[in-house]
């Protein structure tokens, strides 16, 4: 998934999306269905991700 997202992002820094990814997964951890444990945490750093990009892109 780390590998996926940064090729996605190459602009972000690996570490962060590694971070960014391990909190994805502490806010689902306990919950009764994991089966889409990682596709949620996938599509939740995609868009942290995306809204990052946008914000940096638009500060001088």
């Amino acid at each position: 998934m780390i590998d996926r997202l940064s090729k996605h992002f190459p602009d972000a820094n690996r570490d962060h999306i590694t971070e960014t990814v391990r909190d994805g997964y502490s806010s689902l951890a306990g919950r009764r269905i994991r089966a889409y444990v990682p596709n949620l945490v996938e599509h939740g750093v995609r868009t942290r991700l995306r809204r990052e990009a946008r914000i940096a892109r638009s500060s001088p």
